[in-house]
């Protein structure tokens, strides 16, 4: 499996609302991806604030954390 794993929206979703019950229905096959790949990088979606950032990541279902709990050095 290439990393990252690249997921092309080729199925047309051109709203949040869609894009978010694709997710929510494609959510399994998706975290399978993940474990297997290390990455996915999801291109052509509508994503195009930070709310519909946040409401797609949401649809995952994975908790939030803290910036300080992602051990992250940026």
């Amino acid at each position: 499996m290439t990393f990252p794993y690249v997921i092309e929206n080729s199925s047309g979703i051109q709203d949040t609302e869609t894009m978010v019950r694709w997710t929510l229905d494609e959510r399994d096959r998706m975290k399978d991806i993940l474990a297997k790949a290390g990455a996915v990088l999801f291109r052509g979606f509508p994503v195009s604030s930070a709310e519909d950032f946040d409401r797609f990541s949401a649809a995952f279902g994975y908790r939030d954390f803290t910036y300080a709990e992602s051990l992250s050095n940026a």
